[in-house]
């Protein structure tokens, strides 16, 4: 019985976006670009007929770091004017990368992945402020 090849899968490293190849006679190749670059490249096409489109969006949202209350970082927030109260506010930012890989002979979606990202700035000092 003979194995029929399979088609390279891509493989997404979920801590920096990394891609990698697995093939069924290559195995795991580590390849030189990222998601985030691939969708800041975006569109582009490759000499092998693969068309890249991307789409990058960035978002914040706040916690409140007494109550656990999370909010969406909207036009309408409006943060406490106590600084008591600002300073016990987690800032988190999310980038998310939506990478779409069609074939242009068949024009059919080859591969499609949403990668997130997130940031946060360290907690100032509660010692203030007793434990949470």
């Amino acid at each position: 019985m003979s194995e029929t090849p399979t088609e390279p899968a891509f493989l997404p490293d979920p801590q920096d976006g990394r891609l990698y190849l697995m093939g069924s006679q290559s195995g795991l190749v580590k390849l030189p670009f990222s998601i985030p670059e691939l969708v800041h490249a975006a569109p582009c096409r490759t000499s092998d007929g693969l068309l890249y489109t991307g789409k990058k969006q960035d978002s914040w949202s706040v916690i409140d770091a007494w109550t656990g209350r999370r909010e969406q970082l909207t036009g309408s927030y409006s943060p406490s004017s106590s600084s008591d109260l600002e300073s016990c506010l987690i800032y988190i930012g999310r980038k998310v990368y939506t990478l779409s890989i069609y074939d242009m002979r068949t024009r059919a979606l080859r591969w499609n992945v949403t990668y997130y990202h997130y940031s946060a700035e360290p907690l100032e000092d509660t010692s203030a402020y007793g434990r949470f």
